[in-house]
Parts: structure tokens; sequence; C-alpha cells
């Protein structure tokens, strides 16, 4: 509305001055030319009732409607400027930028003295990169209107455009000489003279601004940055030194001197600040963490990495992100306790992190913690209903705690979320197969356990899972010996894989391939486990080995008193 009555405005003076014109001129004019003037100013009235309405069918949203009046306008007066610029803005609302650019000239050519015509002329070339045209008008805006320093501004960055940097340091100089010295122009012209290679001239532009606030520790601090970035530490430490003369406490000083020691290679002078930064509540905490991360894949300085990880979980204790990176380090480093501890106490802060979650369950799994992962995932299904992934690993623990009904009935809630997660589509499929054989529904243990290995055909995971599931239940033992098979290629040394083949055997009263892979799982350290133990004692009882049975339950008694 207030766009509206400011164009009512300029509508109405301008109408004032045609009308005082014509007006003037009435007085030695003939009755005659009075009846023209009328006509004229009955016209001018109506075309400027149209240019008004057709501004709010423009702001109403209808472009279309507006653009009929806008033509039927300049139809009617080809030399109206102002339905010209209005029908550039609709133009450029439709995203016609070249056709816009066209009706501004045109306008401008009408009235060369309206600079709001030549402004959006220059936004408009700037927005088609045509950085040369928008340069000449911007200088022209600005010669013009001097007060307005948002012109010269543009006129800078247009020049930068065209890779005319020193010309734009020029603009920045007058703007500074109408503004004062600004962190936003000594930054934009510290960039344009790095972007030359000129670091002292950037390093100049940065003391003026350290010059102009003298109790700032902060700006001379990024000049010892700036140096120390471009590989001239030797330059950076009397500004460090007069930054401690105004802050010794400062914790951004103690990072600088950090850097400038490592770029001098001295390590433990370097390390010594960077402690003494890290005690500080004032150095930001993802400054902090920023830093700390660089040493993650550095071997040769986890010592360090965790020294300061210790000074940061003591220095921020409420804060979520510092005990998940916490976590990613002592979990990187196999601590994996330590690192469920800490990713605990991260969610006890801040529960509305799913990676964490993702990494804290994944560990719980890991652990064998299988009542705490039941539990966790459980809540994390709470906070996040629609990551299949919690689900997957709370059937793993419902299963592994022999809730078989819980197991599927979570697996079938988890599949409603798992259209993006394709991967594990064959996981959920083997878990319910899982469970339904425990209850020994084989019909739907074999419908899903066909879906997982149809889904991932060398998984030997799921191979395995399947062929013993069929051994057990004495059913389809042809196919199951050809699915064992394929895991043990698969994977040709695990003792797991190789005792289902040996029961397959036995399933099928081949006794002789039976004990030949038994015996190739008790070499695989098979001769640590109990079932498979009791799965060769049972061969050996077939075969009628008693002497060799005798040994075998005296191993499986050792192991159970163990």
């Amino acid at each position: 509305m207030k766009r509206i009555l400011c164009l009512i405005l300029i509508l109405t003076l301008s109408y004032n001055y045609v009308f005082c014109q014509k007006a003037k001129k009435s007085k030695k004019s003939s009755s005659k030319n009075d009846t023209e003037l009328f006509v004229s100013l009955e016209q001018y009235r109506d075309q400027s009732n149209t240019l008004l309405e057709a501004v709010k069918e423009r702001l109403s949203g209808n472009l279309s409607q507006a653009e009929i009046l806008l033509r039927n306008l300049i139809q009617s007066n080809p030399k109206y400027d102002l339905a010209y610029f209005e029908y550039a803005k609709i133009l450029l609302l439709k995203n016609k930028t070249t056709e816009a650019i066209s009706a501004l000239n045109t306008a401008i050519s009408i009235n060369d003295t309206n600079y709001w015509f030549k402004i959006l002329l220059a936004e408009s070339y700037d927005a088609i990169g045509q950085f040369s045209q928008s340069e000449k008008l911007w200088k022209e805006i600005a010669n013009a209107k001097p007060d307005n320093q948002e012109y010269l501004f543009k006129y800078a960055i247009a020049l930068i455009y065209q890779n005319k940097l020193r010309d734009a340091i020029s603009a920045y100089d007058q703007m500074e000489l109408h503004m004062g010295v600004s962190k936003d122009i000594t930054d934009a012209k510290r960039n344009i003279w790095l972007k030359l290679n000129r670091v002292d001239n950037a390093a100049h532009e940065m003391e003026k601004l350290a010059n102009a606030y003298p109790n700032e520790p902060q700006y001379l601090i990024d000049i010892a940055d700036m140096y120390i970035h471009h590989e001239m530490s030797e330059k950076a430490m009397p500004y460090l030194q007069k930054a401690l003369q105004l802050d010794s406490t400062n914790p951004y000083i103690n990072v600088s001197l950090y850097n400038y020691y490592v770029e001098n290679k001295k390590t433990n002078d370097a390390f010594k600040y960077l402690k003494g930064a890290y005690a500080s509540p004032e150095l930001s905490v993802d400054e902090k963490i920023r830093i700390v991360l660089s040493f993650y894949n550095d071997k040769n300085h986890q010592d360090i990495a965790f020294e300061l990880l210790h000074i940061l979980v003591r220095t921020h204790p409420d804060e979520a992100k510092v005990w998940s990176v916490y976590g990613d380090f002592l979990y990187k480093n196999d601590s994996l306790s330590a690192a469920a501890s800490a990713y605990e106490k991260a969610l006890t802060l801040d529960e509305t992190k799913y990676p964490i979650w993702q990494q804290y369950l994944t560990i719980l799994l890991q652990l064998g913690r299988t009542q705490d992962l039941y539990q966790q995932s459980h809540t994390a299904i709470t906070v996040f209903p629609s990551q299949p992934y919690s689900y997957l690993l709370k059937a793993m623990a419902a299963l592994e705690l022999e809730f078989y009904q819980e197991t599927i009935y979570t697996l079938e809630e988890g599949r409603k979320f798992n259209y993006n997660y394709l991967s594990d589509e064959a996981g959920f499929d083997f878990l319910e197969a899982s469970a339904y054989n425990k209850l020994e529904m084989m019909d739907s243990a074999i419908f899903y356990y066909d879906k997982a290995v149809q889904k991932q055909a060398d998984n030997a995971l799921y191979l395995n899972g399947y062929a013993y599931s069929l051994a057990e239940h004495d059913t389809l033992l042809d196919k199951a010996l050809q699915m064992s098979e394929k895991a043990n290629k698969i994977e040709n040394n695990s003792a797991a894989y190789q005792d289902t083949h040996a029961w397959i055997y036995y399933k099928k009263a081949d006794l002789k391939n039976a004990r030949i892979w038994i015996e190739k799982a008790l070499h695989n350290q098979g001769d640590k486990d109990i079932d498979i133990l009791e799965h060769y004692a049972a061969i050996l009882d077939a075969l009628g080995d008693k002497e060799a049975l005798e040994k075998c339950q005296q191993q499986i008694n050792l192991l159970r008193q163990e």
C-alpha cells in the first residue's frame, strides 16, 4: 500500500507539472488551444490511471493482466517513460531480463534524468553478468548521488567481477573517505590485495583498522594470522606481542601462537599455547572442535588429541557436541566402552542428533550389550520414528532376547520407513526369517530367507543362516548344501560356516564328509566353541569313534567349567 501511495504522489506531481506548463501557454492561446489542453489533460489522466492500475495488478501478483495494461499503454503513448519502466519490472519478474533491459534503455532514451531507470538497468546488467555495462551506469549513478555509498559499493563489485582490482580499491578508498575506516571496507580491500599477492598491502589496510580501534586485540591477531597463513610468520610476532599487551588472557592469541610455532616447527611450544587456549571457556567450542578434528587421522599425535579432548570435556561439560567428538576419537581408537559412555553423555544433553544415536547403537551391538541395545534402540525409535536402522537394531536385540513376535512386529514397523534404505531391506528379510524359524513357522521362514538371498546373493552370512535353518529342520537338504558350499567359497576360513556344512552332511547321513568339514572348523578356532564341539561329538558318536568322542566330551566339559 505504501508503494502505491508513493506512485500516486509521483503521478500527481507529474500531473500538476504538466498542467502548470500547459496553463502558462494557455494564457497566450486561443479558445481552440484551451480545448486541446483539456483533451491532453484528460488523456494524461487516463494514462496515469492505467499505469496505477497496472502497478496494483503487479503488486497483487497478476503479472499477465499488468503486462496487458502496460503494453496497451505503450502502444497508445510510445513516449511514456514510466510505462516502459513498469513494463521492465514485469519482464524481470518473468525472468525475461534481456527484454527488460531493452525496455529500460527505451525509458532512459525518453528521459535520461530519472536515475531509478538507470539503477534498475544496472541491476539487470549485473543479473546477467554484463558487468562492463553495469560498471558505467554505477559510476554515473555514484557520481550523481555521492551521499549514497551503496552505489559506489556496487560500482566496486562490477569492477571486481571484471578483474579491475586496483580500480576497485580506488572505489573502496573513496567510500572510506566518506564513511571512515570500517571492517567491511577493510576486509574487501584486504581480499583484493591478497588476490594480487600483495600481503604487505593487505596488512597495511588491516593496520588502519587496528589503529582506529586501538583497544581491540582481534584486529592485531587477524594481521598475525594472515602472515602465518601466507608463510610469513616472521612478520606475525610483533602483532601478537602487541595483542598480548592489550589482553594477555585472550585465548585467540594462544591459537595464533600455536599456529606460529607449528609453522616454525616448534611442536612443544605450539601445544603449550594450544592447551592454554583449550582451558579457556572464552574460546568458542566450534573453534576448539575444528582444531582437534585436524588430529583425527594423525596417528602420530593421538596422545595430544586426547589431552586436548580431556581439557575440552572439562571446560565444556554441558556441550553435547563435545562429548560426541570425544566419542568419535574413542571409537576410532577402539575404546568401544568409553566411546559408548561418551555418546550416552552426548545424548543425555541433546537427544535430537540422529547420527549420534546411530553410532551409539552400533557400538552397543559390537559390545554385545543386548539388553542395552534393546532399550536404547526403542528410545531412538521414539525420538526418530522414521529411521529404519533403529528398527533393525531393535529387532536384532529382540531376536537375541528370544522376543520373537516382537522381532517380527518391529521389522514390519521399520519396513514402512525403509523406502530410502534398500540396501538394508535384505537385513529386514533375514531377521524376520530367523524369527519365524525360531517360532517353528518354516513356510514363513523360507519365504523371507529366499527374499534375503535373492536381494544379496553373495552374502555369506545370509546363505549360511538359511542353510543351517534348513538343516536343523531336516528339510531341503540339497538346497541347504548348495548354499552352504557357496558361503564357504565366499569366506573359506570361517569355522561357523564349515560347521554348518558339516552339519548338513551329518543330516544327509554322509558321515565321512561331515567329519572332514567339522575338523576343518576345529582347526579354525572351532575347538573353542561348545556348539561346534557338540556337533563334532554327534558325528563321532554316529561314526562309532569312542576314543575321539571321549576326548571331545572332555574338551566340552573344560569349556563349560570356564
